[in-house]
């Protein structure tokens, strides 16, 4: 088996075929050790993503899952307590230093967090000694998410009694009860939830957000994790997944009497052209031929990565990157993937497409678009 792993290329942008299930677990887990990096999977379905985490987990305790429902329906209406549980956890275990696995279906890699530097901003760390109101800390943790009950038996519950407040964080064994003697931290306690027998004292506790932050800078899972090798996991069917999503998008929103330009993490080119090319609103159904975006300062890189994978998955066959000091890359697609760029001049013919492009005007949209 060892040999087998070894005779693997760890090569970027390949395509690997042909591997049993167990050689993909394999490959995952060989690409991780080599690599100083976080790796992210991307499989099409949420069974896929499961499937993979929980074999993953009986080699490396350094894997984690970020899951979101299949449909677009149960997003949008009813939010699985579980899911949503396991992606904060996830999220927090991710604002750690050491590298991570993350395992994610489309769904996942699609959707929109907040700024890690934001993100960062709700965590609250509560230290014995410390001044600070009673009424402060129900209302952060009323921001954080949790839920007031009169007595905490589950994670993501508080609990006030006097002066003292019980709290269940999430990712913890054990809730913590919070001793106040007016306004200073007096004791802080780990305590079994089901006797509410003291366990043992701490020193500090830090609040982690038991709800999913809506900030208005937003990243997706790929920043989040600050750029990591990402595997996709049976390409043809994530492109084939991502296709029948923005199907079902604009189908809900037009069945719930919605803008159909609300965005979960749509495609918007800057100049398209050619192909099976379907507009509903500002929503991409299915691929031009021809894309070409504008880069600026604070797009480049999305537009250099994860858009760049996203055109790769739903089958843009030219891709066109035009940046503002008027350089001109062409990434032709074959065999599934983006090669090398090609720099082009000012006419550019297209082999797909029965024309021809003069960018003298794509830089006065350039200019036009940056001044």
């Amino acid at each position: 088996m060892n040999d087998l792993i070894k005779n693997i290329n760890l090569e970027n942008n390949i395509c690997i075929t042909g591997l049993t299930f167990e050689l993909n677990i394999f490959y995952v887990l060989e690409k991780f050790r080599l690599s100083t990096e976080n790796v992210l999977v991307v499989t099409n379905s949420l069974y896929e993503a499961n499937q993979i985490y929980n074999n993953l987990l009986t080699y490396t305790s350094d894997v984690l899952l970020f899951p979101m429902d299949d449909f677009l329906t149960s997003v949008a209406l009813a939010i699985s307590p579980d899911l949503k549980m396991k992606r904060l956890e996830t999220i927090q275990s991710l604002n750690s230093n050491s590298k991570k696995i993350v395992i994610t279906n489309l769904m996942g890699y699609l959707k929109y967090l907040p700024k890690k530097d934001e993100a960062n901003n709700y965590i609250n760390k509560i230290i014995v000694n410390d001044k600070i109101k009673r009424e402060d800390i129900i209302e952060t943790l009323e921001k954080l998410g949790y839920k007031r009950e009169s007595l905490v038996t589950s994670t993501g519950e508080y609990a006030v009694r006097g002066y003292i407040i019980d709290v269940f964080i999430i990712d913890a064994e054990h809730p913590y009860r919070i001793e106040m003697f007016g306004d200073e931290i007096d004791n802080i306690r780990i305590f079994n939830e089901n006797t509410q027998i003291s366990i043992t004292k701490i020193n500090e506790i830090s609040l982690y957000p038991f709800s999913e932050l809506e900030t208005e800078d937003k990243v997706s899972l790929y920043e989040y994790m600050n750029n990591p090798l990402v595997i996709y996991y049976n390409f043809d069917q994530i492109k084939a997944g991502y296709k029948k999503l923005t199907q079902e998008i604009f189908d809900y929103n037009i069945s719930m009497n919605q803008d159909s330009n609300k965005k979960y993490k749509y495609l918007e080119p800057d100049i398209f052209a050619g192909g099976d090319l379907l507009w509903k609103g500002e929503i991409l159904v299915s691929a031009p031929e021809l894309v070409i975006e504008v880069l600026s300062f604070t797009t480049a890189k999305y537009d250099r990565t994860e858009k760049m994978d996203l055109y790769k998955a739903i089958g843009v066959k030219e891709y066109i990157l035009v940046s503002q000091d008027g350089s001109i890359e062409l990434y032709n697609l074959e065999s599934n993937d983006y090669k090398d760029y090609i720099k082009i001049d000012n006419i550019f013919k297209s082999h797909y497409l029965n024309i021809t492009l003069d960018f003298d005007k794509i830089f006065t949209l350039v200019k036009n678009k940056f001044n």
